[in-house]
């Protein structure tokens, strides 16, 4: 992978996402860490981040509120949602919202490199599309 490539990581746990960070950075992804959604709020159009790991309950908000903020953002960015177990209702949920997937841990190298790259391809995806609308 690429070393130019951002992802946020939103969240309030130490665990997992201290090995989801860990098992990026292995895959070349660097990493930023935000705790809330007021702190990505204020740093959205800022940092120009290509995906967003969010965690499913934040202290101001839920996995929702990142899509949403992401979406009004306008950056293209692809949302993945960090579990802690397998919840198809959830995954659902996610993708009928606008997110772009759900990873749990343990995240094996493999299987989140297919997702990063998957959700680089939509974020790209998608960046071309609000262009297009934008020159439109």
């Amino acid at each position: 992978m690429n070393d130019d490539i951002l992802a946020l990581l939103v969240h309030d746990r130490k665990m997992p996402m201290e090995h989801l960070e860990s098992a990026l950075n292995a895959l070349f992804v660097r990493t930023f860490s935000l705790g809330t959604c007021r702190e990505l709020r204020s740093l959205v159009r800022e940092v120009h981040a290509d995906l967003v790991f969010t965690d499913t309950v934040l202290p101001d908000g839920s996995w929702g509120d990142v899509v949403d903020l992401m979406r009004e953002a306008g950056t293209g960015a692809s949302v993945v949602t960090v579990g802690s177990h397998e919840d198809v209702k959830l995954y659902c949920s996610i993708l009928d919202r606008g997110g772009f997937d759900l990873v749990l841990p343990p995240f094996e190298s493999q299987e989140l490199k297919f997702v990063v790259d998957s959700a680089l391809h939509n974020t790209r995806f998608r960046l071309r599309e609000l262009a297009r609308v934008g020159h439109a």
